[in-house]
């Protein structure tokens, strides 16, 4: 059996088609949790898989403080997740054009930064959750 290589271009080029794949993953992740948000503020219904725990079966006793409250960070995770997306778009095309260092730096601080909110959303859920169940 002969063994194909593939040459640096070929490597790269998959591996960018991989990345651009990946970044729309995370932008309509971002576009769903932005959908959550809004139909929470307009038609005040709750998405399960978004704003509350698994297993956490009841309506607010608040909804109105629940809104109030998870409202504003749920449309800012959709907002933040749209935007880490389309940067790392982005950054897989114009990753060639830029300093690699800077290219590095950048990659490294959004991606601490998407997740450093993150864990403080799934930490807002579960003050909501304490505070409107």
């Amino acid at each position: 059996m002969k063994e194909t290589k593939l040459s640096g271009n070929e490597i790269d080029g998959k591996r960018l088609q991989m990345d651009s794949f990946f970044s729309f993953v995370i932008m309509a992740a971002g576009v769903y949790v932005l959908y959550a948000a809004l139909n929470l503020k307009r038609q005040r219904v709750l998405n399960k898989s978004v704003l509350r725990s698994p297993g956490l079966g009841t309506d607010p006793k608040d909804l109105d403080g629940f809104i109030a409250y998870m409202y504003p960070r749920c449309l800012a995770l959709g907002i933040i997740t749209i935007v880490m997306g389309g940067w790392n778009l982005l950054s897989a095309y114009i990753q060639v054009l830029s300093n690699p260092t800077v290219y590095m730096i950048c990659e490294l601080g959004s991606g601490i930064l998407f997740f450093a909110y993150l864990i403080y959303y799934m930490r807002c859920v579960k003050i909501a959750e304490h505070r409107f169940y």
